[in-house]
């Protein structure tokens, strides 16, 4: 899938408008704390919009005064997608994870079953499974099955992290999010 001009334009431009208003409210303030909470503080007063934005410039003492209660709530900032999102809504976005899959499931084929606990080997197939679904980009029998055998949330039953980390469960995740709506 194309983006459009306007959704290309709005991938550079937002996280760069949100980048300088955060450096004026930071000017304003006096401080430029190296703490994600303080990002997050300045993405909210942005967040509040142009009338509170404008507020805490006038007034900077609003602005620690802000990040010293807390109040602010976790992240304005997130709402912006990044463009790795973007690639997760065709096909291609997904290349590097099947790279991974497919490692994956070369480690399950080379392993020596005296090598592995009985529990674990056990699910041995249910994996090749989800992975062959993911390998032919057949994207709904993928998630159904990776539920089917691990459970319906995130990663509940995955017991492979340890191999390959949360691998699966985040292309399910993503699959969800961006191609399964």
């Amino acid at each position: 899938m194309e983006l459009s001009q306007g959704a290309r334009k709005r991938e550079y431009v937002g996280p760069l408008c949100i980048a300088l208003k955060k450096a004026q409210l930071a000017t304003a303030a006096a401080v430029d704390w190296c703490c994600d909470s303080w990002g997050d503080s300045r993405a909210h007063i942005i967040g509040l919009g142009r009338v509170q934005f404008e507020r805490h410039l006038n007034n900077p003492a609003l602005i620690p005064e802000r990040e010293a209660s807390s109040d602010y709530r976790e992240s304005f900032a997130y709402c912006i997608p990044f463009p790795e999102d973007y690639e997760l809504m065709s096909d291609h976005g997904y290349a590097e994870g099947l790279r991974d899959v497919r490692k994956f499931v070369d480690m399950l084929n080379e392993a020596d079953p005296d090598d592995i606990p009985s529990r674990l080997y056990r699910r041995f197939d249910e994996a090749r499974h989800v992975a062959a679904r993911l390998l032919a980009r057949d994207w709904p029998a993928a998630v159904t099955a990776y539920h089917a055998a691990y459970g319906e949330g995130y990663a509940d039953d995955w017991p492979f992290a340890h191999w390959c980390g949360y691998l699966i469960p985040n292309i399910v995740r993503d699959l969800k999010r961006y191609r399964l709506r």
